[in-house]
């Protein structure tokens, strides 16, 4: 008779109707040869004991009907990263597979998905288009996992199916909303994100207790104070976080934000800073709700109907508009004063100009460091 790691495996191999219908043809079989009720009730109760990490959540009811209810065959895929994709259930479904020429949303979560494994997009970031890169990383991941029944390069169903149990459906720890602490920080991060963790023993990683920018702006005839107040700052591999007034969960959503930064694409290395903090607030955003951790709501919009949070592209734009030296109606970025009344300027090309200032233009000030300091010992990056 089959037990539960031998119908996991099965269900990745051949798919789930596939299974369904042998299934179907081995309990006649058992009934024929007067095994009896009895031996499909314990198949039962040992396919259901089966933990998720053997690739399937087989107590959620949500992911099963008909006869897969009774064989406890997972229908849909069940992490919050990929249930509902269409294109991703029909990968799950072993009706077709992501390659080379694919774009869109769901390549952009399986590229997610992939990077937050720990095989990182160094290249061109989670672009959204499934290219060379992409190809590249998919070879990894299956390799690592000993995906073999998928196409090379392809995301079929055993590598949707590999992924969809990594990021699992579950509630946040019960101390995210309390009080930032280290321990507990570390726990919301480490339910999905434990190679991030283990990557930052290779960075240099301050907590603080806050960070303030004693940046300015010209109000059209001078230049006023015009404070920003940050929870984080990454240059190079160097990350500080913030933690006064935070939560555990607030602290780790800016942790992944700065790690992102430290790990950033090449291509985006060369482009104006608005493009890369563009590109980290979208993933930012994206795995916090895919998460369940709140994100930042100036970065979302919520469906009136269905009450969905989703990210909000244009709130991510407006965000990072309001960054100082960053200004749409005054293309390219302040970089720093000239004189009394005059900025200069970088221009997406590169180039550097120096022009009159406006109402509205603003210049980065010195960062502050406000206590306690404490730089992180990489042996305690651990899960």
């Amino acid at each position: 008779m089959l037990a539960g790691p031998q119908l996991t495996a099965l269900q990745r191999t051949i798919g789930n109707q596939a299974l369904i219908r042998l299934l179907k043809g081995h309990d006649r079989a058992e009934r024929r040869f007067n095994v009896g009720d009895s031996a499909q009730h314990a198949l039962l109760e040992q396919e259901e004991s089966t933990p998720d990490s053997e690739g399937a959540r087989r107590s959620d009811p949500g992911n099963v009907s008909g006869i897969g209810d009774e064989l406890g065959v997972q229908r849909t895929l069940a992490s919050p990263r990929f249930a509902g994709d269409p294109t991703l259930e029909s990968i799950h479904e072993g009706t077709s597979t992501l390659s080379e020429g694919s774009e869109g949303a769901p390549v952009r979560k399986v590229q997610h998905a992939i990077h937050d494994a720990g095989i990182l997009f160094s290249s061109f970031g989670t672009d959204s288009s499934f290219g060379r890169q992409t190809r590249q990383r998919v070879l990894q991941f299956q390799s690592s996992h000993g995906i073999t029944t998928d196409p090379r390069g392809e995301v079929g169903q055993g590598t949707i199916n590999e992924l969809d149990g990594m990021f699992p459906n579950v509630a946040l720890p019960t101390t995210a909303g309390d009080p930032y602490g280290f321990s507990e920080m570390k726990d919301v991060l480490c339910q999905w994100n434990a190679p991030l963790i283990n990557d930052l023993q290779s960075l240099t990683v301050k907590i603080v207790g806050g960070l303030q920018w004693a940046d300015e702006e010209f109000d059209g005839t001078g230049w006023v104070p015009n404070p920003m107040l940050g929870a984080g700052e990454t240059a190079g591999t160097n990350i500080i976080v913030a933690t006064n007034g935070f939560t555990n969960e607030e602290v780790a959503r800016s942790l992944y934000h700065e790690y992102q930064h430290a790990r950033s694409p090449r291509a985006y290395r060369s482009q104006p800073w608005a493009e890369e903090e563009t590109r980290v607030f979208e993933m930012e955003t994206y795995w916090a709700i895919e998460r369940g951790i709140t994100p930042d709501p100036t970065l979302t919009t919520t469906d009136p109907d269905t009450g969905e949070v989703e990210m909000d592209t244009a709130g991510v734009e407006s965000t990072v508009q309001s960054y100082p030296g960053v200004d749409a109606a005054n293309p390219g970025e302040v970089i720093g004063k000239v004189g009394t009344n005059q900025v200069q300027v970088a221009l997406p090309n590169g180039s550097i100009i120096t022009r009159n200032a406006v109402a509205g233009d603003s210049v980065p000030g010195p960062r502050q460091i406000l206590p306690p300091e404490v730089a992180v010992p990489s042996s305690d990056w651990v899960c």
